[in-house]
């Protein structure tokens, strides 16, 4: 079977990361932004709480995190973006790993955060479900994922959604302008609605719909 980093799709991604654009677009920013902030703020525990920052890309989120207070360990697959991101907080932890194999203890992390839409360059959809259970697999009891993903829904009403998931409570939809949306389905991108929740139910979370 060919490993998952080496099929056409992903290896076309990491082309995109390792160009000039990318490293623009990726260093643009420099720290959360305020629905991030918001989000951590209502859900995450506070600092110096250990953050598990998925997707990193070239250090955003994680000089975000740092200032806040908190202990974090950034993941990214792309080298190039992680070139940058060491270079610019040479400081923070950052290293190459996929989101779909995190090589990390059971019960490492007191929450994680995978932002920037980054759990739908998962490919293909049976790796977001295992970036879901295996965020599951090395957070504490009772900790959260935050989380951002494209949705047809949210796209329409919102701009978007993000998701507070926790194990034990399941997922709390968030309007991109960071209000709570309790009128919308909730409908992750993971795959369809009855995948979403038969993997939740599987690393003993319920889905909300």
């Amino acid at each position: 079977m060919t490993p998952r980093h080496e099929t056409s799709v992903v290896k076309q991604n990491l082309a995109y990361y390792a160009s000039a654009r990318s490293a623009a677009e990726y260093t643009r920013e420099d720290g959360l932004r305020p629905i991030e902030q918001q989000l951590i703020a209502e859900f995450m525990p506070p600092p110096p709480a250990g953050i598990l920052d998925l997707g990193c890309g070239a250090g955003r989120t994680t000089i975000g995190l740092s200032r806040a207070g908190y202990t974090a360990i950034a993941i990214d697959l792309s080298l190039e973006l992680l070139t940058l991101a060491r270079r610019r907080y040479p400081h923070l932890d950052f290293r190459q790993m996929d989101a779909t194999e995190l090589a990390f203890p059971v019960d490492t992390f007191d929450a994680a955060l995978f932002s920037y839409n980054g759990i739908d360059c998962l490919y293909p959809v049976a790796a977001r479900e295992q970036c879901l259970v295996g965020v599951c697999r090395v957070l504490k009891p009772g900790a959260t994922f935050i989380f951002s993903t494209h949705n047809l829904v949210g796209g329409i009403c919102s701009g978007g959604y993000w998701y507070a998931f926790s194990p034990s409570s399941g997922a709390i939809p968030f309007c991109a302008n960071g209000t709570h949306d309790t009128k919308t389905p909730a409908a992750s991108n993971f795959s369809t609605a009855r995948h979403r929740d038969e993997q939740s139910t599987n690393c003993g979370a319920r889905a909300s719909a």
